[in-house]
């Protein structure tokens, strides 16, 4: 069986992926503006997300844990694919545009 098929036959799996996906676009958003601020790119008075949103990088870790513990092949193989969407910057751009409306004015 495919790892594919794997994937496909667990709605578990599904969730969880689709879980960290959201949420690994979040905190590497959350992440990345951090490094502009200590860098200099960014204003010291540039906007953070909300303090809340921290709870999300716990979060990427417990779905990573529990993709791995349900079945590691496909865990691995999302890590992976999050791994090279997070040096691309197409995990960003994706937080970018689900933390617009949480934007303060």
């Amino acid at each position: 069986m495919s790892i594919v098929n794997q994937f496909l036959a667990s709605p578990w799996l599904i969730g969880f992926a689709i879980a960290l996906f959201v949420s690994s676009s979040i905190t590497t958003l959350d992440k990345r503006i951090v490094q502009a601020k200590k860098s200099g790119v960014l204003p010291p008075d540039h906007q953070n997300l909300p303090t809340w949103f921290g709870a999300l990088h716990i979060l990427d870790w417990i779905l990573l844990i529990a993709l791995l513990i349900l079945n590691w092949r496909v865990g691995l193989a999302i890590w992976v694919i999050i791994f090279a969407l997070k040096v691309l910057p197409v995990l960003e751009t994706i937080g970018n545009v689900l933390m617009r409306p949480f934007r303060r004015a």
